[in-house]
């Protein structure tokens, strides 16, 4: 990832997209509480069999395809960008592997609406984050990536491959990320949002809890929490995971008070339950 400054003469959207940039993991945080809340058991065993099958696939595309990019560390000269491997085909594979993560965590939750809520987000957040990253790439290498921009698309690959090669992978890269640390995270997540969605079936959380007013406290909590950014002498990792717990834990508090994200009843299906009334209540 290289390192974006703003600078005077850029567009105001491109500053936008520089701090978003900066604050994408605190931001993408209320993923992990919307996918949580949009964890509910399908209507059959064989929607729910489909379901699980597909978010597998779709993550581990995903998984697959950011371990080949994060493998690609620098072009031959390092002069030139990385347009070898999975950048031939798109200029940001990694955006496009997380999105079919994400996507897979989505699916195997099993509530469409939200599922294109998240791929609505994405992809409006991913386009100020191109906008931005592509600023950089372009004042370190010039003509050079203004060609390769135009020819290869930003993140669906729709048509083939030009152009002069640059890059290989290097292991040393791939370590560095901890990418194979990832997966067994994706594998863990997976298991405990299947579990997870019977689970909640069962469970109904008390809204009377929360006061009226109460999402407007936790709104303003999350979106403090977003805005705060610490020094670079203060950026210890543990902040990071403080900033992202408040914002998860301030969405989660927001959408359980929202209608449908949580059903107030047992009026779900559950295909793993068996009703006493299947045989009149006897």
């Amino acid at each position: 990832m290289v390192k974006m400054k703003p600078n005077k003469k850029d567009p105001r959207v491109v500053k936008v997209a520089m701090w978003l940039t900066k604050r994408r993991s605190i931001i993408f945080a209320p993923i992990f509480a919307a996918v949580l809340l949009a964890a509910r058991p399908a209507s059959s065993f064989l929607t729910e069999g489909i379901q699980i099958v597909v978010g597998i696939l779709s993550l581990w595309a995903g998984t697959r395809l950011r371990m080949i990019a994060s493998s690609y560390h620098r072009s031959s000269h390092g002069k030139e960008p990385i347009t070898a491997g999975p950048y031939a085909y798109v200029r940001h594979p990694i955006y496009l592997a997380n999105f079919l993560i994400g996507l897979g965590f989505f699916i195997i939750a099993g509530w469409w609406p939200v599922t294109v809520v998240y791929s609505a987000v994405f992809l409006v957040l991913h386009i100020l984050l191109i906008l931005s990253e592509e600023t950089s790439l372009s004042k370190l290498y010039g003509a050079e990536y203004q060609i390769y921009r135009r020819t290869v698309p930003a993140i669906i690959p729709w048509k083939r491959p030009t152009g002069p090669s640059y890059g290989t992978p290097n292991e040393f890269k791939l370590k560095q990320g901890q990418e194979r640390l990832k997966i067994v995270g994706y594998a863990a997540g997976m298991m405990a949002l299947v579990i997870f969605k019977y689970v909640k079936a069962q469970v109904h959380p008390p809204r009377e809890f929360f006061p009226s007013f109460s999402w407007m406290i936790f709104l303003f909590i999350a979106l403090a929490a977003i805005v705060f950014r610490p020094k670079e002498k203060m950026q210890w990792h543990f902040l990071r995971v403080v900033q992202a717990a408040i914002v998860i834990i301030s969405v989660l508090a927001i959408l359980m008070q929202v209608p449908g994200v949580w059903p107030a009843d047992n009026s779900v299906q559950r295909p793993m339950v068996l009703s006493h009334n299947l045989h009149g209540g006897e």
